[in-house]
């Protein structure tokens, strides 16, 4: 068979006024003008993904988070204000900071029970979120690199206290974490709730770079590696001084870069606690906010959700 051109059907072409041009003649070999456009696979593509995404099956589990405090709660908690109370009674030395840091564990420990039983969300949420971050973080620098060291010994078992404390409020704590940084990631992911941050208050990198979403997010974890050290430090250095210590050695580059690097690490060992017991999570929906509702996570290749009591 003859092959014929484009270009010979152009010149083919009847030269009659009153016929109409066929697209056929314009097209080339191989070329089917019934088959679907990109922009027609790209919507089936879509259609298809959501048909999937609508018929992923939610397993309803027997499992449930407990939000409400537990006896045990309780007695961590009682006891870990006790021994602080006998660490400050104790103290071995007259230096400031640790009395100063068994006082803020103590108010952090009142705190977050009296706000769990009066059912003030804003403050235990504050405690969950910041206040559990100071209490590792202050340990870490006051046993490690502070001068006015923390007693570390088995008459003075706070930390553990603390440690087996938030072991226990896992899941619930976990949920408040969880959701605390989702909603941050939400509210810069949304168009219309975007910082409205003015060009002469950061930098064009960091402008662009808060209205792409993430900046609260990354703020919120510059607070858990570098922040809660750096407050820690803005509290022990005039103390220090007023107990004797020189500026010159307080201030010297090796004990701040040393801070900031225990910070580093403190905040990276809390961040994977959180992570490994939350990353599961995909949603949760309050019925009473912080105490009664449903969690969805994904396990073993399945979606589940199960009660929040």
């Amino acid at each position: 068979m003859e092959r014929v051109s484009s270009f010979q059907k152009l010149h083919s072409i009847p030269k009659d006024p009153h016929h109409t041009l066929n697209v056929d003649d314009w097209a080339d070999e191989g070329y089917n003008s019934t088959s679907p456009s990109p922009d027609e696979k790209s919507k089936s593509f879509d259609n298809d993904k959501r048909k999937w995404d609508r018929e992923i099956p939610i397993m309803r589990s027997a499992e449930s988070i407990r939000m409400s405090y537990t006896p045990i709660t309780y007695l961590l908690t009682i006891l870990a204000i006790v021994f602080h109370f006998t660490s400050l009674y104790s103290r071995s030395t007259n230096y400031t900071f640790p009395a100063v840091y068994e006082i803020y564990c103590i108010v952090f420990h009142t705190t977050h029970v009296f706000a769990h039983s009066l059912v003030h969300l804003r403050f235990e949420r504050i405690c969950v979120i910041y206040g559990s971050w100071l209490v590792w973080v202050g340990w870490v620098l006051g046993v490690m690199s502070f001068s006015e060291r923390l007693p570390l010994d088995l008459a003075h078992p706070t930390i553990g206290f603390f440690g087996l404390l938030i072991l226990e409020r896992r899941n619930a704590w976990g949920i408040i974490m969880w959701e605390f940084v989702s909603r941050l990631d939400e509210f810069d992911s949304v168009p219309g709730r975007r910082a409205r941050t003015k060009s002469w208050l950061l930098p064009r990198t960091l402008l662009s770079f808060s209205e792409t979403g993430g900046f609260r997010v990354a703020s919120y974890r510059i607070w858990c590696l570098l922040g809660c050290g750096s407050v820690w430090s803005l509290i022990y250095v005039p103390l220090a001084w007023s107990d004797g210590f020189s500026l010159f050695y307080l201030l010297h580059p090796w004990k701040i870069l040393r801070v900031f690097i225990l910070n580093v690490l403190a905040g990276v060992a809390m961040i994977c606690f959180w992570s490994f017991w939350t990353f599961q999570y995909r949603g949760v929906v309050w019925r009473r906010e912080l105490r009664k509702g449903v969690a969805v996570w994904y396990s073993e290749g399945l979606v589940r959700a199960g009660d929040v009591v």
